[in-house]
C-alpha cells in the first residue's frame, strides 16, 4: 500500500513538473513565432523598397539613354553641317576619314548600349533569384522552428514515459520481493494452497473452520502437504467433507492441517 501511494505521489509530482515545462515551452514557442512574424514583415517591407529603387533606377536609365540618343543625333546633324561647310575647303580624303570615325563611334555606342541592356536584364534576374532564395530561406526557418517544437514535445513525452516506467519498475520490484518473501514463508511452514470448486481464493483463519463443526466453507485452503496427499486419495467426497474428516478422525494431523483459507 505504501509503495502504491508513493508511486502515485511521484506521478503527481511528474505531472506538475511537466505542466510547468508545457507552460514554459508554450511561452518560448510564442516568442519565437512573434520574432519570426516581425522578421517576415521587415523582410517584406525591405523587398518593396528594393523593388521601388530598382524601378526608379530603370526609369533613370531609360531617361539617360533617351538623352544620349538625342545628343548623338544632334551631334550627328552638327557634324553633318560642319562637313558640308568644310567640303569646299577640305579634301575628299578627310571627309571620308571623319565619316569612318563617326561610323566606328556609332558602332561602339550601339555595342555599349546592348551590353548595358544585357547587364540590366541579368541584374533583374539576379535580384529576382535573390528574393526567391530569401522566401525559401524564410519558409525553411519556419519549418525548422516547427520541427524544433515537435522535437521538444517528443522529448518531453519520452521523459515522462521514461520516468513513469522507472516508477512502475520500482513498484514491480517491491511486489516481487514481497511475493518472494511470502512464498518463502509458506514453503518454510510446510503448507500448500488448494483452490475451491470456483477457483476463488479468500483469506480465512483456521479458527473460523473449527467454529463451523470442522467443515470449511467452499474456498481455497492453505493446508499441509500431509493433508493435501490425504485429500487427493479421498474419493467420492467434497473438499469440505474431506477436511471435516481430517479434523474428526485425525486430530493429530488436523491440528496442523489448516492454517488459513483464502477466498474472494
Amino acid at each position: 500500500m505504501s509503495s502504491q501511494s508513493s508511486g502515485s505521489g511521484r506521478r503527481r509530482i511528474n505531472m506538475q513538473q511537466y505542466s510547468a515545462e508545457d507552460e514554459a515551452l508554450n511561452i518560448i514557442s510564442k516568442e519565437a513565432e512573434d520574432r519570426l512574424a516581425a522578421k517576415r514583415a521587415a523582410r517584406s517591407e525591405a523587398r518593396e523598397i528594393r523593388l521601388k529603387e530598382i524601378e526608379k533606377q530603370l526609369n533613370e536609365s531609360d531617361r539617360v539613354n533617351e538623352h544620349t540618343n538625342e545628343h548623338a543625333a544632334s551631334k550627328g546633324s552638327q557634324s553633318g553641317s560642319r562637313h558640308d561647310s568644310v567640303e569646299s575647303s577640305d579634301t575628299d580624303i578627310k571627309d571620308t576619314d571623319f565619316k569612318a570615325e563617326l561610323r566606328e563611334l556609332e558602332m561602339k555606342y550601339r555595342v555599349a548600349m546592348m551590353s548595358s541592356a544585357q547587364l540590366d536584364n541579368e541584374k533583374q534576374s539576379l535580384v529576382y533569384q535573390v528574393e526567391l532564395l530569401k522566401d525559401q530561406l524564410e519558409e525553411q526557418n519556419e519549418e525548422h522552428t516547427e520541427l524544433q517544437r515537435d522535437y521538444k514535445e517528443k522529448c518531453r513525452q519520452y521523459d515522462f514515459q521514461k520516468r513513469d516506467i522507472k516508477s512502475m519498475e520500482q513498484e514491480l520490484n517491491i511486489l516481487k520481493q514481497q511475493m518472494t518473501i511470502k512464498d518463502k514463508l509458506i514453503q518454510e511452514s510446510g503448507f500448500v494452497i488448494f483452490a475451491n470448486d470456483k477457483g476463488e481464493p479468500v483469506l480465512q483463519k483456521s479458527s473460523q473452520i473449527n467454529s463451523s463443526n470442522g467443515a470449511p466453507p467452499a474456498s481455497s485452503l492453505l493446508v499441509s502437504a500431509d493433508v493435501r496427499d490425504f485429500l487427493r486419495k479421498a474419493e467420492g467426497v467434497t473438499l469440505g467433507t474431506a477436511v471435516a474428516g481430517v479434523n474428526t478422525n485425525n486430530s493429530g494431523v488436523s491440528s496442523q492441517a489448516v492454517l488459513q483459507t483464502c477466498c474472494v
